[in-house]
């Protein structure tokens, strides 16, 4: 196709680049993320820059932009200092709660508190976790890798996870661990402030190219 709009990345505003590859790149499963404060108290935040590595290591991944440059959210804080965290997979009954847990409160006020929402003790790590959740992801930090701006100043972090614990409704996963993708229904993020969970789903398997014939 000829009649594309074409510009290059560095003709467009932070805020521009970023609400393009948010609303380009959809839909996004959200991570619903509790990690320790300084003080004991839970922080949560819901990210949507989530995913996971084709790796021997069972990790998944959060991209996390700073507060303001050079200031790291409390997730991207907490996970430095105390290198674990619970990863919940939210769906949509969590939507107004997760929605609410977005808001930007001051370091160690606690969402969980502020929420009125229980939590139950980890299986390995001692962060807790949801108790409503019917996934829940422990995990230890792997690694931080650093983004800085075109000043050279930190203003977001991608942090790599290694999964050291499961817990999952059995409706959802199998005794053979196969997902059953209605049951998850995952709460996915688009552009803005919107929101959805899935609709229709289609199965192809992959062609194997090796039994066709020449």
């Amino acid at each position: 196709m000829n009649n594309l709009h074409s510009f290059t990345s560095d003709q467009l505003s932070t805020s521009d680049n970023y609400k393009l590859l948010s609303g380009l790149i959809i839909p996004r499963t959200i991570a619903w993320v509790s990690t320790l404060n300084e003080d004991g108290s839970v922080n949560l935040a819901p990210f949507s820059f989530f995913s996971s590595v084709p790796s021997s290591r069972p990790l998944i991944t959060l991209g996390i932009g700073n507060k303001e440059t050079g200031v790291p959210k409390d997730t991207v804080r907490n996970f430095l200092r105390e290198k674990e965290g619970v990863v919940h997979i939210p769906n949509k009954d969590d939507l107004v709660t997760l929605n609410a847990t977005s808001a930007t409160i001051p370091y160690g006020q606690s969402e969980v508190t502020e929420q009125e929402l229980n939590l139950v003790p980890s299986n390995v790590i001692k962060t807790p976790a949801l108790a409503t959740s019917r996934v829940r992801l422990e995990t230890k930090l792997y690694k931080e890798v650093v983004v800085n701006d075109h000043t050279g100043k930190q203003d977001a972090s991608v942090l790599l996870l290694e999964v050291v614990n499961y817990s999952i409704d059995p409706k959802i996963v199998d005794d053979r661990y196969y997902t059953n993708i209605t049951q998850l229904d995952p709460l996915i993020r688009l552009s803005g402030p919107n929101y959805g969970h899935l609709y229709d789903i289609y199965s192809y398997d992959r062609p194997d190219h090796e039994s066709q014939p020449s």
